[in-house]
């Protein structure tokens, strides 16, 4: 393709010559092509001088960058490093805290697991010496004493009272604490339910001039489902500290209720109001705090732990509701509290707790009155628990048959017609459980039903549960104490006498007096060298020598058999015939308090029920010698007196 100078002068902006010859504008052109072609060599010179610096700053600024993320990742690597480092350490720490919480949990466990034990222990051994204390006390007071010998006596019948009030706070704080107090869950009246929390207290009320009441809306339902047992506790100990703090006025227990029938169950709100004494406001959540009370002033003077409103505030939230309470100095106070139930189903047939709906619905509580005698069953096979019982019983008029294991019980049941059954939990052959079970078998082929109090000397929890379950109605712990025996009795059976009303006493044991300023002919050396208290043994029988010496000569007539029932069941190594031999003799050598006897039959009874035999024969000669010991002072005691 040939250019022309005209698209040469065109391209590069020159207007043709005319006139110029051929060969001048060949050369002319050439020069001016060369020409621009330098100019154009030096641009792109230019450039690529200024391309290259580009790019090389261009690579810079990514070797850069580069070198700045290689950094960045660096030391991000590092930081996973140190944070990698940092978790396995804290794996390994949060693994040893795990298993140093692990062993502070077990060993926590076995410290409740150990305390419950040692309160069930505690309990039983507190609990025995006081039945006698208490008991006999409250008979000692039925007799014919001088002014100062009345005081002394109510002096230590008061003292014992509140012991076993702290002890019993004491076991219900532990047991809470524990997470070893359960709630049942059965149908109740809530008007039965009150009725016999509130009578007891009737008595008490009348002494101060006070009214008691308690109504619940007609409108309300009174059959709930829960725990009637601690529901009638927190009512209790409400009431009892109402009527504590009130000097005149009155006592009124209110019940409403909120039913969330799509939940099925009802709020129950309980009021306590009273014209007592009041509470300071600055006080009010204090008193809820364990062992606090209004002020030290108080505590002289009306008494108490300050346990008894820690466990109603903890038994109120375990039944998931809430207390408080309303009060002024000098006008009294108002203690409410709520509490979640189950609701009865109309067409449930199961038996209610408490006794049958009476519909009772507002009234008075009234003081007991003369009521006709009753012929109990009294089921317990150890001697002082049935000496006592028996004397309690008898001292208000009522008729006793005593039967001393579960199957002389059933034997009796079916012979004669009883009022109440009074049954030991603990007894050989047939245990009360077993023997309950049994006559309540029985009774479906009759239709009739003997109102059965258990009796036992733990306290802690599932014995109730069991008691309950066997169909047992009532659970009184040991000690005896004639009011709450009597208000046992009251509660199961309402005709029954309450002796505090009562005008006529039984006749003192004859011989009493005289019992009482013999001069034994029991030397001290013999006395100190055998454990036998012969002081003690006579305050448990009222001073009567003769009883005494009656059981003596049983117990000893039957201990060498019990030993040779102790020892064959050594040689067999046969745990529970051991344990049964060992608490049977317990039983009988409790009454002359020889202690190194007890404390030796307590671990031969404690092998034999673990089945751990091993000391156990070492234990049957520590026996031997006791016993050797112990015989000689009471064969002594016998020939008192000519006997």
């Amino acid at each position: 393709m040939t250019i022309t100078e005209a698209e040469l002068d065109g391209i590069f902006g020159r207007q043709a010559a005319p006139d110029q010859s051929s060969g001048a504008d060949h050369a002319e052109v050439l020069a001016y092509l060369q020409t621009r072609l330098q100019q154009l060599t030096r641009q792109y010179q230019v450039f690529q001088y200024e391309h290259e610096e580009l790019m090389t700053a261009m690579l810079k600024e990514r070797d850069a960058r580069l070198a700045e993320q290689q950094t960045y990742l660096e030391r991000l690597e590092r930081e996973v490093q140190e944070r990698t480092t940092e978790v396995r350490e804290y794996a390994v720490t949060l693994k040893t805290a795990n298993t140093a919480l692990e062993q502070a949990r077990a060993q926590a466990e076995a410290a409740v697991r150990l305390k419950s034990e040692f309160l069930a222990n505690m309990s039983h051994e507190i609990r025995t010496p006081m039945n006698g204390i208490i008991g006999m006390t409250e008979l000692a007071l039925n007799t014919d004493l001088t002014a100062e010998q009345r005081e002394y006596l109510g002096l230590v019948k008061s003292s014992a009272e509140s012991l076993l009030s702290l002890l019993n706070d004491i076991l219900d704080c532990s047991k809470i604490e524990a997470n070893k107090l359960r709630l049942e869950t059965v149908p109740f009246s809530v008007g039965d339910t009150l009725d016999a929390a509130l009578r007891p207290f009737a008595l008490q009320a009348g002494q101060k001039g006070l009214t008691l009441t308690w109504d619940i809306p007609r409108n309300m339902s009174d059959v709930l489902v829960g725990d009637p047992a601690r529901f009638r506790q927190i009512v209790v100990n409400l009431v009892g500290n109402a009527i504590k703090f009130t000097e005149r006025g009155e006592v009124t227990v209110r019940v409403q209720a909120v039913v969330e029938a799509d939940l099925g169950q009802c709020v129950l709100h309980c009021s306590v109001i009273d014209t007592g004494i009041g509470i300071p406001s600055e006080r009010q959540q204090a008193i809820f705090d364990p062992f606090t009370q209004v002020d030290g002033s108080t505590t002289r003077q009306y008494g108490g732990t300050g346990l008894g409103l820690t466990i109603t505030a903890q038994l109120v939230a375990m039944m998931g509701g809430r207390i408080w309470l309303e009060s002024e100095p000098g006008l009294g106070s108002a203690f409410h509290f709520t509490a979640r139930f189950g609701v009865q189903r109309p067409s449930a047939a199961a038996p209610i707790a408490g006794g049958t709906d009476r519909g009772v619905r507002d009234r008075a509580v009234r003081t007991p009155a003369e009521f006709r005698r009753l012929h109990i069953l009294l089921a317990e096979d150890q001697e002082v628990n049935r000496l006592l019982a028996v004397r309690l019983l008898e001292k208000v008029g009522h008729t006793v048959a005593v039967a001393g294991t579960g199957r002389e019980a059933l034997a009796a049941f079916e012979r004669e017609r009883f009022d109440l059954v009074l049954m030991d939990v603990q007894m050989p052959e047939m245990d009360g459980i077993a023997a309950t079970a049994a006559i309540r078998a029985r009774e479906r082929t009759t239709g009739a039903r003997v109102p059965i109090l258990a009796l036992t000397a733990h306290a802690m929890s599932g014995d109730r549960e069991r008691c309950l379950a066997a169909g047992m109605d009532e659970y009184l712990s040991k000690p005896l104490q004639a009011q709450a025996l009597y208000g046992a009795i009251a509660r199961l059976c309402a005709s029954a006498p309450d002796p505090r009303r009562d005008e006529t006493r039984a006749e003192a044991i004859g011989g009493e007096a005289a019992a009482t300023d013999c001069v034994f002919g029991l030397t001290a050396s013999i006395e100190r060298d055998s454990g036998f208290d012969r002081e003690a043994a006579l305050r448990l029988v009222e001073g009567d020598l003769p009883l005494l010496q009656r059981v003596i000569g049983v117990f000893v007539e039957s201990a060498p058999r019990r030993m040779q029932e102790i020892g064959a069941a050594v040689d067999r190594a046969d745990g529970q015939a051991l344990a049964a031999a060992a608490h049977a003799l317990k039983g009988a050598v409790g009454l002359f308090g020889a202690r190194a006897v007890v404390e030796t039959l307590w671990r031969l009874e404690t092998v034999g029920r673990e089945n751990e035999m091993t000391g156990a024969e070492q234990l049957c000669d520590t026996l031997e010698t006791a016993l050797a010991r112990l015989i000689p002072a009471l064969a002594q005691c016998m020939k008192e007196g000519g006997a």
